[in-house]
Order: C-alpha cells, then sequence, then structure tokens
C-alpha cells in the first residue's frame, strides 16, 4: 500500500512526509497514519489488494 501527499503533512509512525512526497508499506504491515496537529492532510490512497481501516479513538488521558 502506498500514499502520495497532496497537500499537507503525513504523519506515520514511520515519520512526517510533506507534499510531493510517495511513502510505500509493506504488505500487511500494521501502520498508523494521519493528519499532522498543523492541519488536514490531502493523499492519495494507492492499492492492489482489498484493505479495511481501523480508527481508534484516543484515551481520554491523552486528549488531556
Amino acid at each position: 500500500m502506498s500514499m502520495y501527499v497532496l497537500e499537507g503533512n503525513l504523519v506515520t509512525h514511520r515519520g512526517t512526509f510533506g507534499p510531493g512526497s510517495f511513502v510505500w508499506f509493506p504488505e500487511g504491515e500494521v501502520m498508523q497514519h494521519g493528519a499532522s496537529a498543523d492541519g488536514d492532510v490531502t493523499v492519495v490512497f494507492i492499492t492492489n489488494k482489498p484493505f479495511r481501516i481501523d480508527y481508534v479513538e484516543p484515551s481520554l488521558e491523552a486528549r488531556m
């Protein structure tokens, strides 16, 4: 699976990637990704296999 960052910053478990970055993740890798605290991120999500996305709500302690 891979992502191409169009706008904003993509924050992953491997680092932060800005516009124009192509980010690749090996098949089957458990990963975390999302926008930075600075704002939204727009990406093109590329895969050739079925996938699922699980959203995890941060714990109450992490929000304080």
